[in-house]
């Protein structure tokens, strides 16, 4: 026996399922550029097409182009971020020489939650 839920209608792509058993609203605007603050040293960059990292004690700047809509980044020292008009700047400590600037700028993708949430139960 099949369980449908909301869930398994949008991995399936089964508009008539996403009908029945989700409600939704549809936006039709653009989503924004902006920089969010996710922890003390993550952000979430979304609709972002560069954005510029300064790492005191590192380097002059890296630019970072996201190959994704949404990205995450955790900043591991004392760095500026640029991004479009948000400018966000942590004080973590000094960048040490030996510190992998680009294994640190290593992006990490957004998974949705709904979609996660189908996957384990309430007490995981």
């Amino acid at each position: 026996m099949t369980v449908n839920t909301c869930t398994l209608a949008l991995i399936d792509a089964n508009l008539g399922l996403v009908n029945h058993y989700c409600g939704y609203d549809v936006l039709a605007s653009q989503l924004p550029s902006r920089v969010y603050k996710l922890a003390e040293n993550r952000l979430l960059l979304s609709n972002t097409s560069q954005a510029t990292v300064r790492c005191h004690g590192l380097h002059n700047g890296t630019v970072i182009t996201p190959d994704e809509l949404q990205v995450v980044l955790q900043l591991d020292c004392d760095c500026d971020m640029t991004a479009a008009i948000n400018h966000i700047s942590f004080v973590r400590g000094f960048c040490h020489a030996h510190l992998n600037i680009t294994e640190m700028l290593k992006p990490w993708y957004a998974l949705n939650l709904t979609v996660l949430a189908y996957f384990f139960d309430a007490h995981e």
